[in-house]
């Protein structure tokens, strides 16, 4: 073998593999100029650098923009609200009526009280 790692000449021993596997760890394990090797203390000052920043700039800092966001989530909810109860409500008139699956798929409440009317009326046609 042409590498110099290997001591023994042209006869291969356990004690060459052990010395060129631990020299291989070892430039494995030496930093090149560009990385950069971190310490403890170095992590924790650029983390407590990064902590004591303000907050990023796509925060919200203004209270008149977080009582909107909030006021959009409130809307949101309530319409998500209405949407189950008129759901709801088409299961109390027609009990085959699956209201989970409705709203699970989306359904619009008008669309679904049609097709549970037809639904309902095939049922009971004799």
């Amino acid at each position: 073998m042409g590498d110099k790692r290997f001591l023994s000449g042209n006869k291969i021993t356990k004690n060459d593999i052990c010395n060129y596997i631990l020299s291989e760890c070892n430039d494995n394990n030496r930093q090149s100029g560009r990385q950069k090797k971190y310490s403890v203390a170095s992590y924790d000052s650029d983390y407590k650098r990064y902590m004591d920043q303000p907050t990023c700039p796509d925060a919200i800092d203004d209270e008149e923009d977080i009582e909107e966001l909030c006021e959009m989530q409130q809307r949101e909810w309530d319409e998500q609200e209405d949407y189950e109860r008129k759901l709801q409500d088409i299961h109390d008139r027609y009990p085959d009526f699956d209201a989970e699956e409705a709203a699970f798929m989306g359904v619009d409440p008008e669309e679904a009280e049609r097709q549970a009317l037809v639904d309902d009326y095939l049922n009971n046609w004799y």
